[in-house]
């Protein structure tokens, strides 16, 4: 709220104000835990979803948008523990999606391609639940969250940047054909895309002060790379004392960053890894156990991709935080939350 307060004296032109009314739902998307945490609305929510986005989707969106996550975000949800639905047709109609998903236009859509894979694999874990020990899926999960800590500290310091390692190494190795505006186009897999953002987000941070609380959700960091983009945006609108900003990036943390500085970083880690503590080690089922696995994965991407946007498929990582956060999915058995889940498919 802070943040948001400052966000009122610091925005100056249109694009500010534009940026900063439309982030705003984005800094308090923490604010929707006590809505979704509550299982009977929860249910309300995802229920008439399922039944009627899908086929929505099916008959009209998809010739538009294409198999797109900002769109059919609660499908990672659904897949996770679709071997407890009830409805053979829905259940066809979300693994069909989903393989969709995993498949369609990889070079464009790989965060997409790696999320639903992740779902496909905690749908895996769900079926075989009873031969794959607590004990596992604790290590596995804590083992990723030393790994994400460890390597974004090397990064940090300039002792070893994965991004640049994968490009240096691997450059040229894996390949793909885009055909995008009926132009066949080579794309190169292993390429580096990230360490410029990381660059110019806390290059900008250092230059102008504003590490410790960010530059409030109206403000953006200095662009660099796409600066003439920016500019040919911005003028549009405003060109006196015209400020080149990037609003937002495609990685999560780093437009926490930009907006809320450290301190909100921390908070919103506190957020996920808490989150993910009581879904882990305080609930009594095993399906409540893999959304705390799951929030651990997108803790672990958010440091690379997960786009902070006021969207479904945003909507869909709270999901997963609010289970594991509410006291009444951390108190059911896997009898009541296979119950409770059929109550929607």
């Amino acid at each position: 709220m802070f943040e948001i307060l400052r966000g009122f004296y610091v925005a100056e032109n249109y694009w500010e104000w534009k940026n900063f009314t439309g982030t705003i739902p984005v800094v308090l998307f923490p604010l929707i835990v006590f809505v979704l945490k509550d299982p009977i609305v929860l249910k309300s929510i995802l229920k008439p979803w399922y039944r009627w986005a899908l086929l929505a989707f099916v008959l009209f969106f998809y010739w538009m948008v294409g198999i797109s996550q900002f769109y059919l975000g609660p499908l990672f949800f659904a897949l996770c523990f679709l071997s407890l639905g009830k409805n053979p047709f829905m259940k066809i109609v979300i693994v069909v999606l989903g393989i969709l998903m995993l498949t369609d236009n990889i070079i464009d859509n790989r965060s997409q391609f790696i999320k639903a894979a992740m779902s496909f694999l905690i749908l895996f874990s769900s079926v075989f639940h009873k031969f794959i020990s607590t004990y596992l899926i604790r290590v596995a999960c804590l083992a990723v969250i030393i790994a994400t800590i460890i390597l974004l500290y090397l990064g940090l310091t300039g002792n070893f940047n994965l991004f640049k390692d994968i490009s240096d190494n691997y450059e040229g190795r894996y390949t793909m054909v885009s055909d995008a505006d009926g132009e066949l186009k080579t794309i190169d897999m292993s390429g580096d895309t990230r360490t410029f953002i990381y660059e110019e987000v806390l290059g900008s941070a250092i230059k102008n002060d504003y590490v410790l609380m960010g530059r409030t959700p109206a403000r953006g960091h200095d662009a660099i790379v796409f600066a003439e983009e920016a500019r040919d945006l911005l003028s549009v609108h405003y060109v006196d004392n015209l400020k080149i900003e990037r609003h937002k990036d495609e990685i999560c943390f780093t437009n926490i960053f930009t907006w809320l500085g450290l301190v909100g970083v921390l908070l919103y880690m506190c957020i996920y890894l808490y989150s993910a503590y009581l879904g882990l080690f305080k609930s009594n089922s095993k399906y409540v156990k893999l959304c705390g696995a799951m929030v651990v994965f997108y803790f672990a991407f958010g440091w690379i991709e997960n786009s902070t946007s006021f969207d479904i498929i945003n909507v869909t990582y709270w999901i997963f935080i609010s289970i594991c956060l509410s006291s009444s999915f951390r108190k059911m058995t896997d009898k009541e939350f296979k119950l409770w889940f059929r109550t929607i498919i």
